[in-house]
């Protein structure tokens, strides 16, 4: 007694046959994405707010920090970022904001899934570049790996950085 003729049996046979087939290739999918190199950098902006005796200082100071992410699945090096401007100051629109004593060394090494994080007090920034760009300027980071590879985060106005400062003289 057969329960399936033969076409039910073909038809039954071309769907397994398809899901195993879409079931392999999401698999090959995930597989390559997760070797796939990724960072993903971005900027934002802090405000410090300075506690004594469990009293708030008048005053903030407000910072300018890039945070970078590896998403990928294996360790990236990275070098030291940049902050890339819309316009030129002296025939040049990259710049590396460094310390005296940085406590970093380059290239620094990203685990899977590690941030790290570098900021700059925002007023010095403004002082800096305010006379020498416009307020329509537009900045972002920019990080190399070792391997050459070039990561951007998203573009922001210099009008953002004043009003970022207009806020740290308002607490």
């Amino acid at each position: 007694m057969d329960l399936l003729s033969q076409d039910s049996r073909t038809f039954l046979l071309g769907v397994s046959v398809t899901i195993a087939i879409f079931m392999m290739l999401f698999a090959i999918r995930n597989r390559i994405r997760d070797h796939r190199v990724k960072l993903e950098v971005a900027h934002g902006f802090s405000h410090q707010l300075i506690q004594e005796a469990g009293e708030f200082l008048p005053g903030s100071t407000a910072f300018l920090y890039v945070e970078i992410k590896n998403c990928g699945e294996k360790q990236r090096f990275i070098e030291k970022p940049a902050l890339k401007l819309s316009e030129k100051i002296d025939g040049e629109n990259a710049f590396y904001i460094t310390t005296v004593n940085d406590p970093h060394s380059w290239p620094q090494k990203l685990e899977p899934g590690a941030v790290f994080k570098k900021e700059t007090n925002l007023r010095n920034l403004h002082q800096k570049l305010t006379s020498k760009i416009s307020r329509r300027a537009k900045l972002r980071f920019e990080v190399r790996d070792t391997l050459g590879k070039t990561y951007k985060s998203k573009w922001f106005k210099m009008a953002d950085v004043i009003g970022q400062l207009q806020v740290e003289e308002s607490v």
